[in-house]
């Protein structure tokens, strides 16, 4: 993952295959990323509803936290 600081803000990332890599944007529609976001939080602030769901985050936080002592431990990590 790589910010950048200047020039192009679109929001989005590359996927690295074996012999070739693809680059993607992230654009749900035409409001920008950050009032979404502002929006979401406000909805969870009103409603108590989060996005993505609780257990949606949950398993995501778990896939990271797995990724993240595979890398330090080098070895796979069941999930």
């Amino acid at each position: 993952m790589r910010g950048i600081g200047e020039g192009d803000a679109s929001f989005g990332g590359t996927i690295h295959y074996k012999d070739h890599s693809e680059r993607f944007a992230i654009r749900s529609h035409h409001t920008p990323f950050y009032t979404s976001l502002l929006e979401a939080i406000i909805r969870f602030v009103h409603e108590g509803r989060a996005e993505p769901p609780l257990d949606e985050t949950v398993a995501i936080i778990r896939f990271l936290e797995a990724l993240d002592v595979s890398l330090k431990e080098d070895r796979v990590v069941m999930l």
